[in-house]
């Protein structure tokens, strides 16, 4: 047992060793608890590990949802930055004389180099909390550029740009998601992601709209203010979210 199981004496003067329940995992060769760490039982050294709080329908323990908050809500202003641009885009390069086939390659400009940042993916080495940092300055200066009505060579690099503005948010988000979410919770924690992104997103899109019809361009500031709060989140937690892999043997 590791130094956080708790001695207890008992009224009959038996020494007892607890465990906490959300690190509890039990050994199938030799019926050991314990809270190891590792993918092997401290005592025999077998794999055949269970997750005592899995089996039992477990939450997430405290420390990894103090740190999850902040992947949900960095991923949810920097995904929800985008809102404007899905929306207003392709009438703001209308009203700018672009006809339907430039408009069209401006788009998959921004689909083929997301597919290309995913492909290449697997090579990155920096932290998922960096990876999450780089998209949301990326995210804020592509809104920036974006705001001044850029000519179209200039807004074809901007789209290039879609591939670090949302894909490595992507990227950088299911890393953190991986590292610090124990697996019996992490389709929760998914749920939890795609709902908040989902209503910020939302809540954004609304507001877009009014913003629009006063400000036109102008909107894209906001979503500039939006991703740049997102990558303020992650910079405040970032010691915290580079420090503390997610160990899946203890399930926390």
């Amino acid at each position: 047992m590791k130094g956080s199981d708790v001695d207890v004496t008992s009224q009959s003067g038996r020494c007892l060793n607890a465990v906490s329940l959300q690190n509890a995992v039990l050994c199938a060769e030799c019926d050991v608890v314990s809270d190891s760490p590792h993918d092997r039982c401290l005592v025999c050294g077998s794999p055949s590990l269970f997750n005592i709080s899995r089996v039992l329908g477990g939450t997430l323990p405290r420390d990894r949802a103090s740190l999850i908050g902040p992947v949900i809500v960095a991923s949810a202003l920097i995904q929800g930055s985008h809102a404007a641009y899905y929306i207003f885009a392709s009438i703001a390069w209308q009203q700018a004389g672009y006809d339907g086939l430039t408009i069209a390659t401006l788009w998959v400009l921004g689909v083929i180099a997301e597919i290309v940042l995913f492909a290449l993916s697997p090579r990155f080495t920096l932290q998922p909390s960096m990876l999450v940092l780089i998209a949301a300055l990326s995210a804020a200066a592509r809104w920036v550029i974006t705001a001044q009505d850029p000519p179209l060579a200039v807004l074809a690099i901007v789209q290039l740009a879609h591939a670090l503005s949302f894909g490595l948010t992507q990227v950088g988000i299911m890393g953190l998601m991986l590292h610090q979410v124990p697996g019996h919770v992490m389709a929760r924690a998914q749920g939890y992601l795609t709902a908040c992104g989902g209503i910020v997103a939302g809540l954004a899109s609304v507001a877009s709209g009014t913003i629009y019809e006063s400000w036109g361009q102008g909107i894209y500031y906001v979503m500039a203010l939006m991703a740049a709060l997102g990558g303020l989140v992650v910079w405040l937690a970032r010691e915290r979210l580079s420090h503390q892999p997610h160990k899946a043997a203890s399930g926390g």
